[in-house]
């Protein structure tokens, strides 16, 4: 059966205020209308997302939740990883292979530079940095979600709020 990995920047977000952590950064104006796009684009190709996770910081899990809204998946339930914040991509492998296998379609929300080396590694194309907002839709045909490593997925498309516009 094939899997699909949609791996998602989070939206534009402000800068770090004064006496604000880099985790507790909001989504800017820009990064609100970037989201939607980004949720109405993921509605309508019916991917059927069935497992959204996200990063602890405020502006990924902003992005996740209107991203949520967007597909109709209940916020409340999206899985929230510390670890995501800063992540290496063996930290990133190791999140997806741990998925339940009977888990088809996933979006996973995070940061930059971490999501584009992910997003390069496992679909071996040339994806440069992921604007804010960017987003790498990967299959992996007829692999468990334990076997997807280096190279094992496919690119499908590769889109982000501007290019939406």
């Amino acid at each position: 059966m094939n899997k699909t990995l949609l791996i998602l920047r989070h939206a534009h977000s402000n800068d770090k205020q004064q006496g604000q952590t880099d985790k507790q950064r909001e989504l800017s104006r820009e990064g609100v209308r970037g989201a939607i796009k980004i949720g109405s684009w993921i509605k309508e190709q019916s991917f059927g997302i069935e497992t959204i996770i996200s990063s602890t910081a405020n502006r990924t899990m902003g992005t996740a939740t209107i991203i949520a809204n967007a597909i109709g998946y209940n916020p409340a339930d999206i899985v929230q990883k510390d670890e995501i914040y800063n992540a290496s991509t063996r930290s990133l492998i190791s999140i997806i292979n741990e998925l339940d296998e009977d888990l088809t379609s996933v979006i996973i929300v995070g940061h930059n530079p971490d999501l584009s080396y992910f997003a390069e590694y496992l679909s071996s194309s040339e994806l440069s940095s992921m604007p804010t907002g960017g987003l790498a839709v990967i299959q992996f045909a007829n692999i468990k979600w334990s076997q997807v490593t280096k190279s094992t997925g496919s690119l499908l498309n590769f889109i982000s709020p501007e290019l939406l516009d």
